[in-house]
């Protein structure tokens, strides 16, 4: 009498492959996250993540406040201040769990780089500054592209060695994993280091919308890089009469990462599938040696 092969439905090698057709393959399926949030004449500069409240902050070139931006692009206000003057603007921002006093630096390595006073934007020095595990910020120049790595007891500062510079370098922010990401108004690089930031290594750059004027860089939930399209250029030289009332929050990833990512996959799917076969093979050969006895 033949043996009834078992029903594949039921035994562990089909869910494990129709679990990683089901949840892994989507991953690489999943759109960029964007966010459009109204607030009128906002023009905001800065943006930062908050991950206690799970929401972005923003502040304003033109308004006195600064706001809340939800995953859905709600906006409310968090702090507003008549008091302060009206030509005020609130650029960079940060949140902080200790409320620590800032560390200042006026090392000479800032300027020792010469600078094209005939470049756009010559006149942007040091911009960008994160925190880095282990005591010290990494902060960005715009006007030489240089990143530099700052002590925080101290404040002596020496340049990080980069395979390439970072023009117009403006925000920067720290994701999870370590790597360092900076933005400028058509860039954002993505930058790592295995020696404590003596050196560093660009290992990519994602192009972004200059006409947006992209200004800040923040790692959102999930350990995603967002970053900010304000229009701020738009709303320095006041090009638009009748102002802006829409803004971006965009989620931006590195074209390499992504494609590392969808070769890991495809090598799970590969080693699941291949499992699989292997799992019916052996059945089949145990079914036919049950049969052989049974006959």
């Amino acid at each position: 009498m033949a043996v009834e092969r078992p029903k594949l439905a039921l035994n562990p090698p089909t869910i494990c492959v129709l679990y990683l057709f089901l949840f892994l393959a989507p991953i690489d399926a999943r759109k960029p996250h964007h966010i459009s949030f109204r607030s009128p004449d906002l023009y905001p500069e800065a943006a930062v993540w908050d991950p206690s409240a799970q929401h972005f902050i923003v502040g304003s070139l033109r308004s006195r406040s600064i706001h809340s931006v939800s995953d859905a692009g709600v906006v409310d206000t968090l702090i507003s201040d008549p008091s302060l003057p009206p030509n005020s603007t609130i650029l960079g921002l940060a949140v902080t769990v200790d409320g620590e006093a800032s560390i200042f630096s006026r090392s000479a390595a800032f300027t020792s780089f010469p600078v094209d006073r005939d470049a756009p934007y010559s006149y942007c020095g040091i911009n960008g500054i994160a925190y880095v595990s282990r005591g010290f910020l990494l902060v960005v120049q715009s006007n030489t592209g240089k990143m530099y790595k700052v002590d925080v007891d101290d404040g002596t500062a020496k340049t990080v060695l980069l395979n390439r510079d970072l023009p117009l370098a403006d925000g920067i922010a720290v994701r999870g994993d370590g790597v360092i990401l900076v933005v400028s108004m058509n860039m954002l690089w993505f930058v790592k280091s295995d020696d404590n930031w003596l050196e560093g290594v660009v290992f990519d750059g994602t192009p972004l919308d200059a006409e947006r004027f992209a200004t800040s860089v923040a790692v959102g939930g999930g350990d995603r890089a967002y970053v900010l399209y304000g229009y701020v250029m738009e709303g320095i030289k006041g090009t638009r009469p009748e102002g802006r009332e829409w803004f971006e929050i965009e989620e931006v990833r590195s074209e390499k990462e992504s494609k590392e990512e969808k070769v890991w996959v495809y090598v799970l799917l590969g080693f699941g599938l291949a499992y699989f076969l292997f799992w019916r093979f052996q059945m089949k050969q145990l079914v036919q040696k049950i049969n052989k006895k049974q006959n």
